[in-house]
Order: C-alpha cells, then sequence, then structure tokens
C-alpha cells in the first residue's frame, strides 16, 4: 500500500485508498466462536506456537477475548492448555524414541529453554522433572495410548 501511496500524487487520491483499505480491514469478516476456539486449540497444541498474543491476531479477537472465551469452551486458560500439550508431546517423544536428552525434550515440547520446562514440569507435577520421569516412567505410555485429545 505505501508503494500505492507514493505513486499518487493527489491527496484526495491517497485519502481514497486509505480509506478503501481501512473499510476492507474493518468488514472482513470474523470468525464464530464455535470455528476459532477449535482452530485455536489445534493451533496451541502444535510445538512452538505457545503465543497467545500471535493466536488472538490470527484469529482477530482480542487476547482477553480469546482467553475467557477457550476458557468457557474448553475449561482450562489457552496458558494452561499450552502446558497440557507441552506434557504431552514430551510424553509422546519418551514414548516412541528410544534415547530423548533433556534438550530434546524442551525442543519438542516447544519450550524457549531448559529453566521454563523445568518450571512447568514442576508447576504441573510439584516434581522436579527428573524426579517426575523416574517415578512415573508408566505414566507416559498410559497418557499416550488412552486419550488423545486432539486428535
Amino acid at each position: 500500500m505505501l508503494d500505492q501511496l507514493r505513486a499518487i500524487d493527489s491527496i484526495q487520491d491517497r485519502i481514497v485508498v486509505v480509506e478503501k483499505q481501512l473499510l476492507a480491514y474493518v468488514n472482513r469478516t470474523p470468525i464464530s466462536h464455535n470455528n476459532w476456539v477449535k482452530e485455536a486449540s489445534i493451533w496451541l497444541a502444535q510445538p512452538g506456537n505457545g503465543r497467545i498474543q500471535k493466536l488472538s491476531t490470527e484469529i482477530r479477537v482480542s487476547p482477553r477475548q480469546l482467553s475467557r472465551e477457550f476458557s468457557r469452551q474448553v475449561g482450562i486458560s489457552p496458558k494452561s492448555f499450552v502446558q497440557v500439550m507441552r506434557f504431552r508431546n514430551i510424553f509422546r517423544a519418551i514414548n516412541t524414541q528410544q534415547t530423548c536428552s533433556w534438550l530434546d525434550l524442551v525442543h519438542l515440547g516447544g519450550w524457549y529453554d531448559q529453566s521454563h520446562f523445568c518450571n512447568d514440569i514442576y508447576e504441573m507435577t510439584g516434581l522436579t522433572p527428573s524426579a517426575f520421569f523416574a517415578q512415573h516412567a508408566a505414566t507416559a505410555g498410559l497418557l499416550i495410548n488412552n486419550y488423545d485429545i486432539i486428535n
């Protein structure tokens, strides 16, 4: 649009172009609540897609509206949902791979670094990752095989 505005000499013509762009932006069709919460849950379940601000921009709702409607329909906040999905993703990785380093789990789960990984595991389980996985090795298979939240 900037190139188009630069090519126009008249101020009035520039205003017409800007008005058309603004009207097109304002009149775009919003996504219905039922569809965007489902789309949001699928998007948030993917590793590395935990940014609520980015998601709210994608589906054209405010972060607060997204959080409120998501919590109403799903039962937990988008942030909690992302933590659960990350936890699920690392259980899948442990169950399907012969060896997994902590760094592999951090990246497969979509955490930015190992400290965020450790904090989330501790927040959800009350144990450090080493202690949790040592005590609950059988839990990984149980969570993955019996119930798949999204798919």
